[in-house]
């Protein structure tokens, strides 16, 4: 048991290469594999959304009864403003490689934001079959492109912030 432990606190200090398969031809590899699943308009601004799959036995010291945790996050560099997207920035490896804000993708912005916390989770699971996790996910998100408005309508956190804060990165007080 001590030895399970051990490696899996090695494996997250030198970050898990494990690939997962994610779906139809998605695959998606590193400590947090995020896939994009589409990228919409909502009416005002395009967003993104991403699904996030992470093992917890390997990302966690404790033991979980559940070993997988799925989630779908929409993400919009446009709703997040220029200074919550130069925070971020500040925040990436992007600024290590000396590249300049401007000369990133919109898809790039994205999952930098992603990165950074300023993501709105649409739909959360955990469970141990990774594949029914996947295929609810993959399921969800048609539904949630159809019903996106009320998804951000619902409370993300404890203090009441909707997902239309989060896609915006005012969370918290």
């Amino acid at each position: 048991m001590k030895k399970e432990k051990k490696e899996r606190k090695q494996k997250r200090e030198r970050g898990s290469l494990r690939p997962y398969q994610v779906g139809a031809g998605m695959v998606a590899s590193g400590d947090r594999p995020l896939v994009l699943m589409y990228k919409e308009n909502n009416g005002d601004w395009d967003y993104y959304l991403f699904m996030e799959v992470v093992n917890l036995h390997d990302a966690m010291d404790e033991e979980y009864i559940n070993k997988y945790l799925v989630e779908l996050q929409a993400v919009s560099p446009v709703a997040a403003g220029e200074k919550k997207l130069k925070e971020a920035f500040d925040f990436s490896r992007q600024k290590e490689n000396e590249r300049k804000i401007e000369d990133l993708s919109e898809y790039e912005k994205a999952e930098m934001l992603e990165e950074y916390g300023y993501s709105a989770p649409v739909w959360t699971k955990e469970g141990n079959n990774l594949k029914d996790i996947i295929r609810e996910a993959i399921q969800k998100s048609e539904k949630i492109k159809f019903l996106f408005g009320f998804y951000m309508d619902r409370p993300v956190n404890r203090m009441g912030a909707t997902g239309w804060d989060a896609i915006r990165g005012n969370i918290g007080i």
